[in-house]
This record gives structure tokens, sequence and C-alpha cells, in this order.
């Protein structure tokens, strides 16, 4: 398998991100126990264009 270049992946830039229109959720993260998760939920939101997050 080939590792893809970052331009190969079909991604909108991080202008077009801050542009684009959001969902209307906000995320709320409460007793988190694990760094991993946080990191996995800011993910997560932005790959759905999730307003805000907590």
């Amino acid at each position: 398998m080939k590792k893809l270049a970052l331009e190969e992946l079909g991604r909108i830039s991080i202008d077009q991100f801050k542009e684009s229109e959001k969902i209307p959720i906000c995320l709320l993260l409460d007793n988190v126990r694990s760094l991993h998760n946080v990191g996995s939920a800011f993910r997560t939101a932005d790959a759905f264009r999730v307003e805000k997050y907590y």
C-alpha cells in the first residue's frame, strides 16, 4: 500500500474549513479520564464540523 500525500487525501484546506458552514451542535465532554478520549472527540468534532466543543 502506498502512503498518500496530504494533497491526495481530498481534504479541504484550513481556510476552507474555517469558512465552511458548521453543524449547530455543541459537544460537551464531562468526566473524561483519558487524554486519548479528548483527542478522539476533537478529531471527530472537526470531521463532522461541529460548531463548538467544550
